[in-house]
C-alpha cells in the first residue's frame, strides 16, 4: 500500500513513516503544505495520513476536499487539545480516522490495518459508531482505585492520568507511559532503548531524541505542580532514573 504520511512534526513524520515501513507499505512524506498539495494534486495515494495542524483552515475542510480529489482512505492526526466538534466534524465530512496525538505505536498500527482492510471491500465508513455516552457510562462502571507510588505520585491506569499530591499533571499519552515506566522501576536506570520500546514499541532505537522533550515536559509539570524538578534524573549517554 502507497501511503502519503503529511505532518509539520519531523518526530511525528519519522515515526508514522518507520512504523508503517516496518508493515511493508511504501511512504511518502510530506513537511509542508505546499509539498502536500503538490503530491494530492500530481499523485494518488492508497492512504492519506494528515496532521490537521499541517494545512490553513479547517480539518473537515481538508477531508472534503481530499475525498474529491482522492480515492484513497483518509486519517487526520490531531494534537491532544483538539476538539471532540472538530474530529466529529472531519469525521462527517469522510475521514476514515481520526488520531489525537501522542498516540501509541500499536494502536496506530492497528487503526492503519483497519482503514486498509476497508478499502479493500470499498466501503467508507466511519470506525466510531458507538454513541459517546454509552462508552462513558461503561468505562466509568469499571474505573478502579488509582495505584498509588512513592513520592507523592498517583496514577490512573485506566484513565492515563497522573497525579502529584493529588494534582493532576496533565500528561499526554506519552508522557504518562514514560513516568509510569519510570515509577514501575524506581531508583534503576532506564536506558533510551528501554523507554523507547516501552513508549513507542522500537526493539532497536537505542537514541535518546524522541525521549528529550516528553521528559522535559514532565519535569516542567512536577515543577508546577510543587515538586523541585530534581525526580527524574538525567544518566548522560545512558537513560534516565526516577530518585528512589
Amino acid at each position: 500500500m502507497l501511503v502519503l504520511v503529511a505532518d509539520e512534526d519531523q518526530n511525528y513524520a519519522e515515526l508514522i513513516g518507520e512504523l508503517l515501513r516496518r508493515r511493508s507499505h511504501r511512504v511518502v512524506l510530506a513537511a509542508t503544505e505546499d509539498s502536500f498539495h503538490d503530491f494530492v494534486g500530481r499523485s494518488s495515494a492508497d492512504l492519506i495520513v494528515v496532521s490537521a495542524g499541517l494545512v490553513r483552515g479547517s480539518a473537515s475542510g481538508l477531508v472534503r476536499e481530499l475525498a474529491q480529489r482522492q480515492e484513497g482512505r483518509i486519517i487526520v492526526t490531531f494534537d491532544d487539545d483538539a476538539s471532540s466538534m472538530e474530529i466529529a466534524a472531519s469525521l462527517s465530512a469522510g475521514a476514515d480516522d481520526c488520531i489525537r496525538k501522542p498516540f501509541h505505536p500499536a494502536e496506530f498500527a492497528a487503526r492503519v490495518d483497519v482503514v486498509g482492510a476497508r478499502a479493500g471491500n470499498g466501503t467508507r465508513t466511519n470506525m466510531h459508531t458507538e454513541p459517546v455516552e454509552s462508552r462513558t457510562q461503561n468505562v466509568a462502571a469499571v474505573i478502579p482505585a488509582p495505584e498509588l507510588t512513592g513520592r507523592g505520585l498517583e496514577f490512573d491506569t485506566t484513565r492515563e492520568r497522573a497525579f502529584y499530591n493529588g494534582k493532576d499533571l496533565k500528561c499526554s499519552r506519552l508522557e504518562y507511559t514514560i513516568l509510569r515506566t519510570m515509577a514501575g522501576m524506581e531508583g534503576q536506570v532506564l536506558s533510551h532503548a528501554l523507554l523507547n520500546h516501552r513508549v513507542w514499541g522500537y526493539s532497536n532505537l537505542g537514541d535518546g531524541t524522541l525521549l528529550k522533550g516528553h521528559v522535559s515536559s514532565l519535569r516542567r509539570k512536577l515543577r508546577d505542580a510543587g515538586f523541585d524538578g530534581s525526580l527524574i534524573r538525567t544518566i548522560y549517554g545512558v537513560g534516565y532514573a526516577l530518585s528512589a
